[in-house]
């Protein structure tokens, strides 16, 4: 899978300081997001379950029309370097070890625990013409529904004008008790033979455009339907087409 990074608006800073003065400049619009943790281990301590209200909700296994509209046009312009197609370019994931059983948590309250560990490869590439950019370290989530399972970081880099890398992470947990939603993770009181997963992050990067001026900075969360089949542990799975959205 293919990282798409939102680089249009770096690209017209860059053009706004080579046109004549006068012109009024852009105005970006980011949000701002709590700081993360050090760790894998402090990330998966702070898993929280969903409590009242929001029930469990199955992530789309597509985008929306408009999404696929964007996604024609932007085609066009991936060779030019001034932005960055939303189109999703598929990776793997591998799910070496899978295992749910009967425990307690700490409180000593009886749970289906769920035992996984799992790696996701995936393609981030920066388009930009004129700049690099600085990718910082972020927390992955995957989830069962709305309920979290497991968790992984992704470690910070640098990534060079008009190149690209696969990045390979980690994402794991040990005993994690599942309580009611143990009951759709198995059938019969046996493991279902195929479970989806919903694995969620944000790629968070800044650009230095123009030394310590100009540092816009670009969100954009991720969420892929990763499915889990028990027949294919150990084996590489390719993420199925439409399995990721994109939001800004």
């Amino acid at each position: 899978m293919k990282i798409p990074s939102p680089f249009d608006s770096a690209e017209k800073i860059f053009s706004y300081q080579s046109s004549p003065a006068g012109s009024p400049p852009p105005y970006f619009h980011h949000h701002h997001h709590s700081r993360d943790s050090s760790s894998a281990s402090r990330f998966s301590a702070s898993i929280k379950y969903p409590i009242g209200g929001g029930g469990w909700r199955k992530m789309r296994r597509g985008m929306d029309d408009e999404e696929e509209r964007d996604n024609d046009d932007d085609d066009d312009n991936d060779e030019g370097g001034s932005g960055m197609s939303k189109r999703a370019f598929y990776g793997c994931a591998v799910f070496e070890n899978y295992n749910i059983q009967p425990g307690t948590d700490r409180t000593g309250a009886p749970s289906l625990m769920i035992s996984i560990n799992s790696t996701v490869k995936m393609t981030f590439r920066n388009p930009a013409t004129f700049f690099g950019v600085h990718v910082t370290s972020t927390p992955l989530s995957l989830c069962f529904y709305d309920l979290p399972i497991a968790s992984g970081y992704m470690e910070k880099f640098y990534q060079s004008r008009k190149s690209e890398r696969l990045v390979t992470d980690k994402i794991g947990a040990k005993e994690m008790p599942v309580y009611g939603g143990g009951a759709s993770l198995t059938r019969k009181g046996e493991e279902s033979n195929s479970v989806p997963f919903n694995l969620t992050f944000v790629v968070r990067s800044r650009a230095y455009v123009f030394g310590m001026i100009v540092k816009p900075k670009f969100y954009r969360r991720v969420q892929c339907l990763v499915v889990l089949k028990k027949n294919r542990i150990g084996e590489s799975s390719d993420l199925e087409e439409g399995s990721c959205t994109y939001h800004d």
